[in-house]
């Protein structure tokens, strides 16, 4: 459904919040692979019933978790391993309070 037609079926005063997200990986498959990194934006509708893309925005960088790294998929992310067992955050934690945090809403 595109967004002129819900915004006409659901009302300019509605609270409705989306989440734009963008996931990187180390490779195809969890479990094996890692999530290297996650961006998101939220979209909101206005007051003017139009949507717009929220000031607000997260991007995070994940510590390895599994042994999987392809290196087809880091050259598409372009973000090396050593960097992310530096510098990157623990994934569970994280992951929970985005969790925590959308839930609320």
């Amino acid at each position: 459904m595109g967004c002129s037609r819900l915004a006409r079926l659901v009302g300019a005063n509605d609270p409705i919040t989306y989440l734009c997200i963008d996931i990187e990986a180390s490779g195809p498959v969890p479990g094996l692979f890692n999530m290297v990194s996650l961006g998101a934006v939220p979209v909101r509708m206005g007051a003017d019933g139009t949507w717009a893309v929220d000031t607000v925005e997260l991007y995070q960088e994940y510590k390895p978790v599994f042994p999987g790294w392809d290196d087809g998929a880091e050259k598409i992310h372009n973000i090396k391993r050593t960097h992310l067992e530096a510098t990157g955050l623990d994934l569970k934690p994280e992951i929970e309070a985005m969790e925590k945090a959308v839930g609320k809403r």
